[in-house]
């Protein structure tokens, strides 16, 4: 009797201290599956903030690439129109250096080169101007040789270099074996550059009128 007493006993201390102990498992299960459950949350937040800026990425590189898209035609037409331009412009120049032909230099072709030396650029141009008014009847090869004679003998090589650059853009010019560039225009648009790029003093117009021809006689055919 005594000994069934103390089985019973000892069946009962084991199943509370069983119980006692599935209780604690089943507090570490129930703590491990809330930390499971908070760490899933915490990941979903993040993987969400993440989809958002990705989202954001996304949004403003394809605003960049469509302003770059945008520039870049932009761009395409203006160098489209631009060769046409270019391409036009050397057409007209290739017909006019075409159409031009230079007369053979007559004997009182003007004496070369022509020096400023020191003195100043609109005193230069009077010079230059009464030797080719001295000539009986100039040609237009005699003209454009008086003309590059000027620009070469001017003493500034900044002015000389201003003033072939303008005549260059409004005239045709050739380069000669030697690498000199012969501007192609007469006497008279060689003094109306020298006025459109301010290299000549303000003066009265009579300093140019001493001994000049009439500039409605000059042949401009060349511009």
């Amino acid at each position: 009797m005594t000994s069934s007493i103390s089985d019973v006993a000892a069946d009962r201390l084991w199943q509370f201290q069983l119980r006692k102990e599935n209780k604690a498992i089943l507090s570490q299960l129930q703590s491990s599956e809330q930390k499971r459950r908070l760490i899933l949350e915490e990941n979903e937040r993040r993987f969400q903030v993440s989809e958002e800026k990705i989202a954001r990425l996304e949004s403003k590189l394809a605003e960049l690439e469509r302003r770059y898209a945008s520039k870049l035609e932009v761009l395409e037409q203006f160098h489209t129109e631009q060769q046409a331009r270019w391409a036009d412009t050397e057409a007209q120049l290739q017909r006019i250096a075409s159409t031009y032909e230079p007369k053979p230099p007559s004997s009182n072709s003007p004496p070369i080169p022509l020096q400023q030396a020191t003195a100043s650029l609109n005193t230069y141009l009077v010079q230059a101007t009464a030797r080719l008014d001295a000539l009986s009847s100039p040609s237009e090869s005699m003209e454009i040789e008086l003309v590059n004679a000027f620009i070469a003998g001017m003493s500034s090589p900044s002015e000389r270099q201003q003033l072939t650059a303008w005549l260059q853009q409004v005239h045709p010019s050739t380069q000669k074996k030697d690498g000199r560039i012969e501007i192609l225009c007469d006497w008279v648009s060689l003094r109306n550059a020298l006025q459109n790029v301010g290299l000549l003093e303000a003066e009265q117009d009579s300093i140019y009128s001493i001994g000049a021809h009439d500039e409605q006689e000059r042949d401009t055919s060349f511009r």
